[in-house]
Formats: structure tokens, C-alpha cells, sequence
């Protein structure tokens, strides 16, 4: 969440700062596109791309010579975090930053005109007005994605886990499928599954009302 949290956000300012239209609407439809590709389909160009034998990655980097041996991205446990963040951010910045962008097109234009006279650069402009108006956008969408923390992406866990790296690719919906379905003990998923619903609404009202109290926007 450190990193696929804050991605939508930048990629919306950096979209936003594109002066050309043209090239901006060609950026933020290509990037709507990953979001709409079946997690089947993402790990298996995940393998295509990172497998052991014959993976595009090992075999350009043994031909550079830049390794000795192939890199083991889908079987070591220790690289599944890696390989999960870097396919959630790609699947999904540009989807997630659709609500951002239309903030940031709320913003009174005015506000840049004014600090544009005042010399501010783009920078500036960007830190001072830009991240101010859509402030109660990003505090709203932290509150909802800290409410689905402890449910993770199942698709994701189930296509790019395995038995290899299942200590790291195992979450709290592919424990609950596998003690319900596989052992039968319908009775502790369900226990589990609703301690899993019961942290995530402790969260959303917990970080809602620290939120309400330190920036004055809340969800309710």
C-alpha cells in the first residue's frame, strides 16, 4: 500500500502537467488499459517474461552478461513482494488515478493563474495548489484503502503463488479458501472471515475519525 497507494497520485499530477492534450489523452487511455487484463493473462506474461528457462529478462541479461546464472523472480519466495507491487501498480495506477485527475480538473484554474503571476514554479505550483485542492480526495481514498488492508487481491495470490513461495503469496482470502474448500472446517473460515470483515470496518472508522480530527475531512 506504501507504493500502489501514492501511484495514482503522481501519475495524475504528471498527467497533469502534459501541455499537450493530444499526447495526454493518448497517455491516460493506455493507461486505463492493464486494468482491464485478467490476472490469468498477467501471470502468464509474468512468465513469458520472468521464467527461469527461456524468460525475455534472463535471456537478455545473460546475453548482456550482466548475470551468470538465471534470475529465479517466480519460484523465490523473497521476490514474490516485489513481483506482486510491480504488477498491482501497473495493472492498476492508471485506473486509480481516474478520480484524482478529474480532482485535480475541479481545481479552480485561477489559483494556478494567481501563482504563476507570483513566480511559483511548476514545482511550487504543484506542492501549493495542486496537492491542497484534491487534499480531501486523497484523505477520502486513503480512509477506503486502509478498509480493504487485510483483504488483499485473491486473483492475484492465486496466479502468481505457488507452492514455492506460498509462505509470501499467501493471504487471509487464500487461507480462508483453502481451510473452507480443501479441509472442510467451513465453521474457521467463517470465524476468520468475518475477524477479517470486523478489522477492516475497525479501520475505516478508526483512521475516519483520526482523520476528521487532524484535517477536518472524513468520510462521514
Amino acid at each position: 500500500m506504501c507504493i500502489a497507494f501514492p501511484a495514482p497520485i503522481l501519475f495524475a499530477l504528471l498527467l497533469n502537467e502534459i501541455q499537450s492534450s493530444k499526447f495526454k489523452r493518448v497517455v491516460q487511455t493506455a493507461s486505463y488499459l492493464p486494468h482491464f487484463i485478467s490476472w490469468i493473462i498477467v501471470s502468464g506474461l509474468c512468465f513469458t517474461m520472468f521464467s527461469s528457462v527461456n524468460g525475455l529478462v534472463n535471456e537478455v541479461l545473460l546475453k548482456l552478461g550482466w548475470i551468470t546464472s538465471p534470475l529465479t523472480i517466480l519460484t523465490d519466495g523473497g521476490q514474490y513482494w516485489g513481483l506482486a507491487i510491480g504488477t498491482e501498480v501497473w495493472k492498476e495506477t492508471g485506473w486509480n488515478a481516474i478520480i484524482f485527475i478529474a480532482a485535480i480538473a475541479g481545481i479552480d484554474s485561477a489559483l494556478y493563474e494567481a501563482a504563476q503571476i507570483d513566480g511559483a514554479s511548476r514545482l511550487q505550483r504543484v506542492i501549493h495548489v495542486t496537492l491542497p485542492g484534491i487534499k480531501g480526495t486523497i484523505i477520502i481514498m486513503f480512509i477506503l484503502a486502509l478498509g480493504g488492508l487485510v483483504n488483499g487481491n485473491l486473483d492475484q495470490a492465486m496466479m502468481l503463488g505457488n507452492t514455492v513461495n506460498r509462505d509470501y503469496s499467501e493471504i487471509v482470502n487464500s487461507y480462508v479458501l483453502t481451510v473452507g474448500l480443501k479441509q472442510f472446517r467451513f465453521d474457521y473460515a467463517a470465524a476468520v472471515g468475518l475477524m477479517q470483515s470486523v478489522i477492516s470496518v475497525a479501520l475505516v472508522f478508526s483512521t475516519n475519525a483520526l482523520s476528521r480530527k487532524a484535517t477536518g475531512a472524513s468520510l462521514y
